[in-house]
């Protein structure tokens, strides 16, 4: 079973921190994230393995032509696309669980 950190946000809502490991004060962000779960994986804690139509064919390595389009459009758009270790697309590579 997991144990959950919680995390005070505005108006002293309390929320459930599943996916980090430790609680995140948005106004001192740690260097480096640490994850319950290995990345490509997190998702799966809560949603269906495949929560929507051809999601398991999207984690698949990307050619280096991609590679590099993905990293231009980091630059140029000032974004982050991230991939897994061994360079393929997860679910955070698109979407983000933190919403604005």
């Amino acid at each position: 079973m997991i144990e959950y950190s919680v995390i005070v946000e505005k108006n002293n809502y309390a929320q459930l921190c599943v996916c980090h490991q430790k609680a995140l004060k948005p106004e001192n962000p740690p260097k480096k994230l640490q994850f319950r779960l290995p990345m490509e994986k997190l998702c799966w804690g809560c949603h269906l393995k495949t929560p929507h139509l051809n999601a398991l064919t999207h984690s698949q390595q990307v050619s280096d032509e991609i590679y590099e389009t993905i990293k231009a459009s980091e630059q140029k758009y000032q974004i982050i696309l991230p991939l897994d270790q061994q360079k393929r697309i997860m679910c955070v590579t698109c979407h983000t669980a933190h919403e604005q």
